[in-house]
């Protein structure tokens, strides 16, 4: 898997996912210079359709199910019930934006990470994902 990321100091975001690595590049080389000189390809050998990205803290990890899972589960809980842990986008098939280079991933399928949440994942378990279209 190729994904295109985005570091500008200020703000992080994904500009592509692609499978396959020449349209990954092919993607990449159509992003005006000034978006993509903070931008990099990065290659993830073992990762497929479908998978998670948890973006947290101007950072992205790409994760499968049972890691996805295994990280509700490892959340230390704060006080704070506006706090959001993480953003959690699930990832079915290869993205590109028609304007390249650009932060659209709110059109990505995703869930903001917070204390509700966790209480409806520990009331309704997985199921909980396959209600909100994230599995």
């Amino acid at each position: 898997m190729f994904i295109i990321e985005a570091h500008n100091g200020k703000r992080t975001w994904i500009s592509g996912i692609l499978q396959d690595e020449e349209a990954a590049k092919d993607y990449f080389n159509s992003i005006p210079e000034d978006l993509r000189k903070f931008q990099s390809i990065v290659s993830v050998s073992t990762l497929s359709y479908p998978f998670y990205i948890v973006e947290e803290r101007k950072s992205f990890r790409y994760l499968n199910r049972a890691d996805v899972e295994g990280l509700f589960d490892s959340i230390s809980k704060l006080d704070d019930e506006d706090h959001v842990y993480f953003n959690l986008y699930y990832n079915t098939q290869d993205y590109r934006h028609s304007e390249p280079g650009v932060d659209y991933m709110g059109i990505l399928n995703h869930m903001h990470i917070d204390n509700q949440f966790l209480m409806n994942y520990q009331r309704y378990g997985k199921d909980l994902l396959v209600r909100n279209r994230m599995a």
